[in-house]
């Protein structure tokens, strides 16, 4: 039997999106009074607001948090800009944007800051919304998304980017949390083991366990046909994997040890003349890794395997937060987000507020990290 609590937790959230030619005030005020008529009449007012708006909001966001402000009757307004938005009903990417999650008395969203905390405080991960392509260490767990502008706002007010990052805690009275990973790339080959490499050239490899080859030749005999002599560079990636991590999944594929998510996607910007490959970042020798490819037809399968997967682990699905790297939405699957198409068969009627950036924040085991080409969902379920 639910606690009183739980009995109001399903009328206590609402979302909505709006899009026009044309970003003004009124367009976010609408967004927010059009998910406030969505509330069932027997829950409270709405308390807070995270409100997610696309970029071309940037050059007006005082009057429009002010507005907002007003309209809801709430100063606990916080969120961030985006390069696009989503709720459970669609996307907008290409026009200017407005959505959001309205909550109730039940559940909180607390900023909150980003050092690490004691007690069981510690294994909740914060939502955050971050400025840099990089996250400081030492820091609790944390999921949501980075935007090169870095704007963001907390009760109202624009944050500074010089910040870093916003963190929230979102909780409530049985309220858990599951996440799910989307790997955007198809992995070919097995674990490979970084032998000799100088700055950002990746020069040798041990492949197979023993064998010791140029990294490009290796690369090249697991890259489709079509681009042995017109490399597609953009599409590669070099999974680096946690070694801890690779030490505890040794029975694990190579797949679910990257859906475990504890690993650093690195770009793979070229070849040089004796076989080596210039990547986004250095490696040290005994580094495992593996290489992959953006491919739409692996992701499309991969996300609704873990949509399925994720609500299998949800017992009663109250809302939920994605957040997807731009690279990776509506134009990598064509014209269609096939992500949210995956919510939407996963979770059918589940409330969803989410972002596209630069990159989704994910919570691993190892420590958390920026995924370029990935997506990043929350679910918030409750657990009594």
């Amino acid at each position: 039997m639910g606690s009183e609590n739980d009995k109001f937790l399903g009328g206590q959230v609402a979302t909505a999106r709006l899009d026009a030619n044309q970003a003004t005030p009124r367009l976010a005020v609408d967004a927010c009074r059009a998910a406030a008529q969505r509330m069932p009449s027997a829950a409270a007012e709405p308390k807070q607001v995270l409100l997610y708006l696309s970029t071309h909001f940037a050059n007006m966001l005082p009057e429009v948090l002010r507005t907002v402000s007003r309209a809801t009757g709430s100063l606990q307004v916080y969120g961030a800009l985006a390069d696009g938005v989503m709720t459970e009903s669609g996307w907008s990417c290409d026009r200017p944007a407005a959505a959001v999650l309205l909550l109730g008395n039940y559940i909180t969203l607390r900023p909150t800051p980003g050092f690490q905390a004691s007690g069981q405080d510690k294994a909740v991960p914060l939502l955050t919304h971050g400025a840099n392509n990089s996250l400081p260490d030492g820091v609790r767990p944390r999921y949501g998304f980075v935007h090169p502008q870095g704007l963001h706002w907390n009760h109202a007010r624009v944050g500074s980017a010089r910040h870093g990052e916003c963190c929230f805690d979102l909780q409530g009275a049985s309220l858990r949390h599951v996440f799910a990973l989307g790997i955007g790339w198809r992995l070919v080959g097995g674990l490979l083991q970084a032998e000799h490499s100088a700055g950002l050239t990746l020069h040798s490899v041990i492949h197979n366990g023993r064998e010791l080859r140029s990294a490009a030749s290796v690369l090249h005999e697991l890259l489709p046909a079509a681009w042995q002599t017109d490399c597609p560079w953009e599409k590669l990636v070099l999974l680096r994997f946690n070694p801890d991590t690779v030490k505890q999944t040794a029975s694990m594929t190579p797949e679910e040890v990257a859906f475990a998510g504890d690993f650093e996607p690195l770009a793979v910007l070229g070849e040089d003349h004796d076989g080596g490959l210039l990547l986004s970042q250095s490696l040290l020798p005994g580094d495992r890794m593996q290489w992959g490819y953006s491919d739409p037809e692996t992701s499309r399968t991969t996300m609704r395997q873990t949509m399925a997967q994720a609500a299998r682990k949800t017992r009663r699905p109250l809302f939920g937060l994605m957040y997807s790297c731009l690279g990776r939405g509506p134009w990598f699957y064509g014209d269609e987000d096939e992500d949210l198409l995956a919510w939407q068969s996963s979770f059918p009627g589940v409330p969803l507020l989410g972002a596209y950036g630069q990159a989704p924040i994910w919570p691993a085991s190892g420590g958390n990290h920026i995924l370029p080409g990935a997506v990043v969902s929350a679910i918030f379920d409750s657990h009594v």
